[in-house]
């Protein structure tokens, strides 16, 4: 399914690898951020790693991604804004 709505198998995986080509997923937290400071993970600094909130995170979504979800046919805007908020401009 896609946004809820059926889809055959290749349906999905063909929108999947489309996602996947953009190399993007939202960060929820800036524990790598704080890793690519240090060789191993036992370095970092745990109490300092933060929670980045939804809109935040996938506010950084890029233009051409977004562009291409709001553009399938199976696109519903209801369950997209449920599933990362509403980033649109406030």
């Amino acid at each position: 399914m896609i946004f809820n709505k059926k889809c055959t198998e290749e349906r999905f995986y063909q929108v999947l690898n489309v996602l996947k080509s953009f190399d993007w997923y939202p960060v929820f937290n800036n524990a790598f951020e704080l890793k690519e400071k240090h060789i191993e993970w036992f370095e970092v600094n745990i109490p300092n790693i933060f929670r980045i909130d939804n809109k935040t995170a996938w506010s950084k979504i890029p233009n051409e991604m977004l562009e291409y979800i709001k553009n399938i046919p199976e696109f519903n805007e209801k369950i997209f804004n449920k599933i990362i908020g509403d980033i649109k401009d406030d």
